[in-house]
């Protein structure tokens, strides 16, 4: 393996880099697009190539966040993503990390106890999972990914019975809440998914073997999207199936 890209969009902000097969970090931009996602990510993109000289070709492997977080953002990516593995004459391996699993590995190496990484959900609502550093990865999930509100999120960390550190953009309402329940928290620096993280932890599993199917992989998504809802309602309404269901 010469060089990976990795794409990481699951929040209000995206990631993408390039990191060498020997995992050497060579180029990561992170920047605020939400609302602007599909018409910059690859323009972007291919200045991120050409900061380090690498043509599209250079690419022989691929990594992208697969959420839970920002429907449109988590699509935009994977279609990206998806696009250029099935366009290239000889495909890349293509692998899907969790994103709430990229967020706790960037906590630093130091922080021992438990990381809870969370990331916005609609209505008051956080996306969560805790995991057990094992070591430089954090493989070991005690719980999550799972969509809950911020009360429930604070019994499940005091029920761990030591503190826990979360990482990730919260409320000030949020961080009392969680604070009570024994919870520390990280700078907010860390509160972006990146993507050299995301980039380290696919490096390790694609030199293991493992691989996605670029063509059937898809988002994590732990409820329906605005318009899946929707198009449950209009079904039921109209008496007809209505499991635009969940994932």
């Amino acid at each position: 393996m010469r060089h990976l890209l990795a794409i990481e969009a699951s929040t209000g902000s995206a990631s993408m880099a390039v990191i060498r097969g020997d995992a050497t970090l060579l180029a990561e931009f992170t920047f605020a697009a939400q609302r602007t996602m599909a018409r910059r990510l690859v323009p972007l993109l291919d200045t991120l190539l050409r900061s380090v000289d690498l043509a599209p070709d250079a690419i022989d492997a691929l990594a992208v966040g697969l959420g839970p977080g920002s429907f449109t953002s988590l699509r935009v990516a994977l279609a990206t993503i998806k696009g250029i593995a099935l366009g290239a004459e000889q495909a890349p391996p293509v692998l899907g990390v969790g994103s709430l699993e990229v967020l706790a590995a960037g906590a630093p190496l130091g922080v021992r106890r438990p990381v809870c990484a969370v990331i916005a959900a609609p209505k008051r609502s956080v996306y969560a999972a805790v995991y057990a550093r094992v070591n430089e990865d954090l493989t070991n999930c005690l719980f999550g990914p799972a969509l809950l509100e911020t009360s429930e999120l604070a019994d499940r960390l005091a029920a761990i019975g030591q503190d826990v550190v979360v990482v990730g953009p919260t409320s000030a309402a949020d961080r009392e809440l969680l604070t009570a329940a024994g919870a520390s928290f990280l700078p907010a620096v860390h509160d972006v998914p990146r993507a050299a993280v995301l980039a380290h932890l696919a490096l390790g599993r694609l030199n293991a073997g493992e691989r996605h199917d670029a063509g059937t992989l898809t988002p994590l998504y732990i409820h329906p999207s605005e318009p899946e809802v929707k198009l449950g309602q209009t079904f039921a309404r109209a008496g007809g199936p209505d499991d635009a269901g969940t994932a």
